[in-house]
């Protein structure tokens, strides 16, 4: 939808983790104003951007929750069309790969690529296999995020080769990368997301410290 404002793109994954969480405490409706408690708005902050969805509350009955999850799932294309794969076998490499917040999104966790292949307990629709496959595995399968969760020496190593390999426009395939060595990469052809733990760590403890 191109009507969707920035500000409501990034809303949006939040709107939809409350509704998961409100229909979990057994709710089939909301209203605008439970709504916007839930995500620190306003009722008419809530009103604008659900009618910028397509969908209308009714008065005294709210929003079906269902069928507004629905509606945003499909807005965020949460229906596996999207594919990632992890690179490294780092405790946090593990963790991400063995929760089931990729499938649970909508993106399919296709395969992990780790040396250290010892007591990995995977989905059984995701492969676990040695890093010297994942150029060729790269090149047939173009995985659309790829999370570099390893040794900085192996992470920079596949980064280079998506960043000489994947291309934003000749097939209309979003690449990104999701790079939480402590490593800083940056790309003119790639999204690349640096995410530092130890960095917002740090900086908790800073502002705890004032």
């Amino acid at each position: 939808m191109t009507n969707i404002s920035p500000a409501l793109r990034r809303r949006l994954p939040i709107y939809f983790r409350t509704l998961i969480r409100l229909y979990g405490r057994g709710k089939e409706r909301v209203s605008s104003e439970e709504l916007a408690k839930e995500l620190d708005l306003t009722p008419s902050q809530v009103r604008t951007d659900m009618k910028a969805i397509g969908c209308v509350g009714q008065r005294s009955y709210g929003y079906g929750i269902p069928s507004l999850y629905k509606k945003i799932a499909d807005i965020l294309q949460l229906s596996d069309k999207f594919r990632a794969v992890i690179v490294g076998s780092s405790h946090l490499a593990r963790a991400i790969a063995e929760d089931a917040i990729f499938a649970k999104r909508g993106v399919k966790l296709c395969a992990v690529f780790a040396d250290d292949q010892s007591n990995w307990s995977l989905l059984p629709e995701c492969q676990l296999l040695p890093f010297d496959s994942f150029n060729s595995y790269f090149l047939e399968s173009r995985p659309n995020i790829t999370v570099l969760a390893g040794e900085p020496d192996t992470a920079l190593k596949a980064f280079s080769f998506i960043e000489a390999n994947a291309s934003l426009t000749s097939d209309g395939a979003c690449y990104e990368v999701w790079n939480f060595t402590d490593r800083e990469l940056t790309s003119d052809k790639l999204k690349v997301k640096n995410i530092h733990m130890s960095d917002y760590l740090m900086m908790l403890c800073l502002d705890a410290g004032r």
